[in-house]
């Protein structure tokens, strides 16, 4: 073996290697967070825009993923308790109803045992009023991004952005009158989970 290839291997071997993690399975975990400048708007009519108060989350998931090579793709349910999210308008206020679903197809990429991923799913929730004796009840779609690292074979942390988009319909029986109305909800949140 010739003086350039006994250097080119020692150099091989020496260098750090980057073993991949087993992300394969199901998981479940815990969240925390805050969420930041939500919005709810009647649309129809007049209309009416109200800002309502920052708050925090917290929350519970469980999902499954299956990895190829790099490749990590799958899916997540996720409920959410936001209180006190509250905002008033000249005649009506409201009030986030607390709970919120999300299920969410999620893709990432692992780099040993990081995993930065995207995600988009649907989400659901709605809002108590004073206006009207039914719920404004809301659907639409959730995007977002996040990052994973497994301390453990088994524990990881992490932290997500996710972002809600959803918009509704309300009926006021007797009055012949259709209520449109739409909101956004942004949420930070710190995650702890465990594949099982």
């Amino acid at each position: 073996m010739s003086f350039l290839k006994s250097i080119s291997v020692a150099a091989l071997m020496a260098s750090p290697t980057t073993v991949l993690a087993d992300w394969n399975g199901w998981y479940g975990g815990v969240t925390a967070g805050s969420v930041s400048s939500p919005e709810f708007e009647i649309t129809s009519g007049d209309g009416a825009d109200v800002d309502l108060e920052d708050t925090t989350s917290l929350g519970a998931f469980f999902g499954r993923v299956t990895q190829t090579n790099n490749t990590v793709f799958g899916f997540e349910i996720e409920v959410t308790n936001m209180p006190d999210m509250t905002g008033t308008f000249d005649v009506f206020s409201v009030e986030h109803s607390a709970v919120t679903l999300d299920l969410k197809a999620r893709l990432g990429y692992a780099f040993g045992q990081v995993l930065p991923y995207a995600v988009l799913g649907v989400t659901s929730y709605d809002f108590e009023n004073d206006l009207i004796t039914e719920d404004f009840e809301q659907a639409g779609l959730s995007f977002g991004v996040g990052v994973d690292f497994l301390v453990t074979d088994n524990l990881f942390i992490g932290a997500e952005y996710l972002a809600r988009r959803a918009e509704g319909t309300v009926e006021i029986i007797g009055e012949n009158l259709e209520i449109t109305h739409e909101s956004s909800i942004d949420s930070l949140s710190v995650r702890a989970g465990f594949k099982f």
